[in-house]
């Protein structure tokens, strides 16, 4: 069980900050399902629909390439918004955390860079020190089920971003070499992608139980990913590869846990107000995925790991550490801590 809150203190008590929050958790909100729907349409659908066979222009296949084109576009404008807006919030408190999310935007400005392999160097470093500047100190703060939770998605966000600097940096000295790890970091990175969602779900099964509607939202999850994976295993990894840089390379039973354990905790977090912004942090950081298929995702990572790290990234409030458990709640005063949890 979480421990109580001695006082109010930790308590926003300006109204300013509570109208900021909720703000920021829409805009989360919005940024997470057009990702969704980038995810789903751009990276998935349109190169499945390029690949059936069919005479002439395919009216389906040019209608969701066009959704799936517009979904990228609003997911590049709305994280671009969401990143400030945390920033916005965090001026009066936290200074570091500003300076940390303005690196991620440089980072991704000079990412942008086309054949400047200095700057996107430079861009990607400045995104992999903008993630672990956002999630050491949250993990600190909120310590158990939480701060694991933010190590494995810091570090697949991390490693994917040293896999990209280190190939720029061999591009500069002109010469091969292991300093990237080969296959090795990308590997590292999809182990830890993988592994975020198993962690969040024994934080937050630690902490209450889900309904019979989640648990059979998970069960449903596990059974579809299972038999994708024996009927296709193949031409599943061609699409994983495709929507998140998931190679699937490792145990199948990783994959079926970590889908199943996503499907529970988004389920439960997305009945929560208090914790919706982590659920769309969860969902972006499937956006951002292994390696980043467009550039503007270095700032997605950048922002799934911020939210994973709500709400310490969004108030003055120091929550309460628990022993284990993802409640964001923590720190809060009682009353409103039994009130979000209904």
């Amino acid at each position: 069980m979480l421990k109580r809150a001695s006082s109010r203190a930790n308590l926003p008590e300006d109204p300013s900050v509570a109208t900021s929050m909720a703000l920021t958790g829409s805009i989360a909100l919005v940024a997470a399902g057009f990702g969704a729907a980038e995810l789903l349409l751009h990276r998935v659908a349109t190169p499945i629909l390029a690949h059936v066979p069919h005479e002439g222009p395919s009216t389906p296949a040019v209608s969701v390439a066009w959704a799936g084109e517009r979904a990228l576009g609003g997911t590049a404008i709305l994280v671009g918004l969401l990143v400030l807006m945390l920033a916005a919030g965090a001026r009066r408190h936290d200074r570091g955390l500003v300076a940390a999310l303005l690196l991620g935007i440089a980072g991704t400005a000079l990412a942008l860079i086309e054949g400047g392999r200095v700057a996107s160097l430079a861009g990607h470093l400045a995104v992999g020190a903008a993630v672990v500047l956002v999630a050491g100190p949250a993990a600190f703060r909120l310590g158990g089920g939480r701060a694991t939770v933010l190590a494995f998605a810091a570090s697949a966000m991390l490693a994917g971003q040293w896999f990209f600097a280190s190939a720029e940096l061999e591009g500069l000295t002109s010469a091969s070499s292991s300093i990237g790890g080969g296959m090795l970091t990308p590997s590292l990175a999809e182990a830890a992608l993988v592994l975020t969602p198993i962690a969040a779900a024994c934080a937050e099964l630690a902490d209450r139980s889900p309904s019979r509607v989640q648990w059979l939202v998970a069960v449903l999850a596990a059974v579809s990913t299972s038999a994708l994976l024996a009927r296709s295993p193949g031409y599943t990894a061609i699409v994983s590869l495709w929507a998140t840089g998931v190679t699937l390379a490792l145990p199948a039973v990783l994959y079926v846990a970590s889908v199943s354990s996503a499907a529970l905790v988004l389920s439960m977090w997305l009945v929560r107000a208090a914790t919706r912004p982590l659920a769309a942090g969860l969902v972006l950081l499937a956006v951002a995925g292994v390696a980043p298929g467009a550039v503007h995702h270095n700032l997605t990572a950048v922002a799934a790991v911020a939210l994973l790290a709500w709400p310490t990234v969004a108030t003055a409030a120091r929550p309460v550490a628990a022993a284990s458990g993802i409640s964001t709640t923590a720190g809060l005063a009682p009353h409103v801590r039994m009130g979000v949890n209904g």
